[in-house]
């Protein structure tokens, strides 16, 4: 089990420095945000964490808050956010084959993008079931003192 905690923000109370830093980190890379599937236990959850800390040395975990804006808007409390500071596709979709997927402990996520030109960060909600087609959303990472929100939702300009 990965045991170095530098990287993991998930049962500790951030300060206003380290959530400053997980919000520019976010800012500049590529995320992942997901909750466990109901029912899931603790060893399953561990695992998944260690895995991607071990395997994945540009990535750390945070927990925070989701609002998703969409036909009937959602909120999730405590959810996990996986953000990669320094990735590519290929990096990202092997943590997602070799670690998410297999572990059956996960069963949908949202994926976020690098900024484009636009300094716009894309986000898609998948279900790894299925692969119906995903609607393109905006996502923003909001540091409120030393909590962290994630919001996903449509632009009122078209998103680019």
């Amino acid at each position: 089990m990965f045991r170095d905690k530098s990287r993991d923000f998930r049962n500790v109370k951030l300060t206003a420095e380290q959530a400053s830093g997980i919000k520019d980190a976010f800012d500049s890379g590529v995320a992942m945000c997901f909750a466990f599937d109901e029912g899931c236990g603790a060893a399953p959850k561990l695992a998944v964490a260690s895995k991607i800390l071990e395997n994945h040395p540009d990535a750390f975990l945070a927990k925070c808050d989701v609002f998703y804006d969409g036909t009937d808007p959602l909120v999730w409390k405590d959810m996990v956010l996986v953000i990669k500071k320094k990735t590519d596709n290929e990096s990202f979709n092997k943590m997602v084959d070799e670690i998410i997927v297999p572990s059956c402990a996960i069963s949908q996520a949202i994926f976020i993008a690098k900024s484009n030109e636009n300094g716009v960060k894309k986000a898609v909600k998948r279900e790894f079931a299925n692969a119906k087609p995903a609607v393109v959303k905006m996502a923003n990472l909001l540091v409120d003192e030393t909590h962290l929100l994630l919001t996903i939702r449509t632009s009122a300009n078209n998103i680019k």
